[in-house]
């Protein structure tokens, strides 16, 4: 994905499949781009399908990412964060963070269950120098390319194939010696809707796809504006709530410059919203 290797000495990267999640991804990635200019973190947002042919399997891009950054030989951190996920404390120290946790491999935090192979993928850092994160970089690419194609095109939903999460677990189960350098992360810091740090509105806090969108809208604005900076997503919170696309990132930029030009880019969701629901009314049966 990089080339040549980075120089910085952690990167982060989202991706999301750019039909169901494009949405969460366009509103989190803001804070998360922004952290990361601050804190000289190389940052990358894909939206995108790397592997496979269905939208949920967008999951599989973690895998990717991670096992290219190991096969190149880079030696610093590999942040990941899933599109509803975003940095909220944005002075946090991510250095020193990550220096305390320099004889870990993986940064996570622990999923349904007491087991150590139990963790939640959504949000993790992979210590790439580190021997355990390179085979498990390796063996989690292995299970992936092992499951055959024919199957993965016909799995239309998440649930009919194993996704990033269960190949995870595979590999710590046949492994366990795999899991003794994890640094198992409190929710209260990473991946939980009130996490300090990052946080992340998961799919069993919000089941409901447009309202988890809405949610995350509100939230990533809330935080914006608890850290002062200018809330520019009253647009895409419009748009989720009107069920309307979202403006371009340029004419978000534009309508939090410029009083006309947030007028202009109302008046286009309002426009957006009455034409759609003429369709509606067209498409509806005569009584």
């Amino acid at each position: 994905m990089f080339r040549p290797v980075p120089d910085e000495r952690a990167v982060m990267v989202q991706s999301a499949d750019p039909v169901n999640y494009f949405e969460m991804l366009r509103l989190t990635a803001r804070p998360n781009r922004d952290f990361c200019r601050r804190r000289k973190v190389r940052y990358a947002c894909v939206q995108a399908v790397l592997y496979g042919f269905h939208p949920w399997q967008a999951c599989y891009n973690r895998i990717l990412f991670l096992h290219d950054l190991v096969a190149q030989g880079y030696g610093g951190w590999f942040l990941h964060l899933d599109a509803d996920a975003y940095v909220h404390d944005r002075r946090f120290d991510i250095a020193t963070y990550l220096d305390t946790h320099a004889d870990r491999s993986f940064i996570i935090a622990r999923g349904s269950g007491p087991e150590p192979w139990n963790v939640n993928d959504g949000v993790f850092f992979a210590n790439c120098a580190h021997p355990d994160t390179q085979r498990i970089a390796r063996l989690w690419m292995e299970g992936l390319d092992a499951l055959p194609l024919e199957r993965l095109r016909a799995a239309v939903e998440w649930v009919d194939q194993p996704d990033d999460q269960r190949l995870l677990h595979a590999v710590l189960r046949r492994q366990p010696a795999l899991t003794d350098a994890f640094h198992y992360e409190s929710a209260a810091l990473i991946n939980s809707p009130e996490a300090s740090f990052t946080r992340q509105v998961l799919r069993a806090a919000e089941r409901d796809p447009a309202q988890r969108v809405r949610r995350i809208a509100r939230d990533v604005a809330q935080s914006l504006r608890r850290s002062g900076e200018p809330p520019d997503l009253l647009l895409p919170s419009l748009a989720a709530a009107l069920k309307v696309p979202a403006p371009d990132i340029d004419a978000m930029g534009e309508a939090a410059a410029e009083p006309e030009a947030l007028v202009a880019a109302l008046r286009q969701l309002v426009a957006q919203w009455e034409q759609r629901q003429a369709r509606q009314a067209e498409a509806a049966p005569t009584a």
